[in-house]
């Protein structure tokens, strides 16, 4: 159930951030389990330096080695399973047998390494995390994939208040292998029609390359740009524009807010 990403009906866009989340959180969640023995290990001290540090040998326990500590943890339970913090009882009934036996016990002392499972866990978020922003962007920069910014302007490279066009953001999921489902459209208050013709408006520009607050000035014989992502645009979304005039009023509110601007000449 986790691998499936839910899209509300009728999304324009989803936001990066959520599609990196999903993707971290089904492929590597965190890790919060204890720390457990990942090896156990002798160390035998064979010097020590000029300035006071330790040198030792550190090598595998032996069938011998593992009898005397069997003898020792008897009444402990399985040492390959304890955690760091039930670790304690074990290395002082170790301490106790040693001193117990007298000359005839070991001349090493135990290593312990343990497990690092949430450190190991937020390494692999962070790598798998950056492996999917480079995969987005290069999906940007060569057109594959569509986004805005925050301020609804076309995006060519990842950014962190990015959002994707949800269909893209969607085909990127799907071929991740994740399922994407879009829930049956409840009561629930729709998009803003407005804004959803803004950003269609936004992105085709986008995708016929211009830029948005740069678009060639009109040109006497010349083909009229705004004509060219009107047609565009209705084509792609003919639920957003079922006339001129609608497109007008949407294109009128972008120039307002200087979202889309004409360059001048020289």
């Amino acid at each position: 159930m986790e691998n499936i990403f839910f899209v509300a009906p009728k999304t324009n866009h989803i936001p990066l951030v959520d599609v990196l989340d999903f993707i971290v959180d089904a492929l590597a969640p965190i890790d919060d389990r204890p720390p457990a023995l990942a090896k156990l290990e002798k160390k035998t001290l064979i010097g020590e330096n000029a300035h006071g540090n330790l040198h030792w040998r550190v090598e595998a326990l032996t069938i011998e080695d593992w009898k005397f500590l069997d003898a020792t943890w008897s009444d402990k339970g399985d040492v390959k399973s304890v955690t760091k913090q039930l670790w304690a009882p074990f290395a002082t009934a170790f301490t106790v047998a040693k001193i117990a036996a007298g000359k005839n016990a070991p001349a090493w002392e135990l290593q312990a390494t343990w497990t690092r499972n949430r450190y190991e866990s937020l390494n692999r978020r962070s790598d798998l995390r950056a492996k999917h922003w480079d995969a987005i962007d290069e999906f940007l920069k060569s057109g594959g994939m569509h986004a805005l910014t925050l301020d609804r302007l076309p995006a060519h490279t990842v950014q962190p208040d990015l959002v994707l066009v949800a269909s893209d953001a969607c085909m990127y999921l799907k071929q991740a292998g994740f399922q994407v489902q879009i829930p049956a459209p409840s009561s629930a208050r729709p998009v803003q029609r407005s804004q959803a013709q803004e950003e269609a408006i936004l992105v085709t520009i986008f995708e016929l390359g211009y830029t948005a607050d740069k678009l060639p000035p009109y040109e006497n014989g010349k083909p009229n740009v705004k004509t060219e992502i009107s047609q565009k645009a209705a084509k792609r979304h003919p639920e957003l524009f079922v006339s001129h005039n609608v497109f007008d009023k949407a294109w009128n509110r972008l120039s307002k807010e200087k979202k889309v601007q004409y360059s001048r000449h020289g």
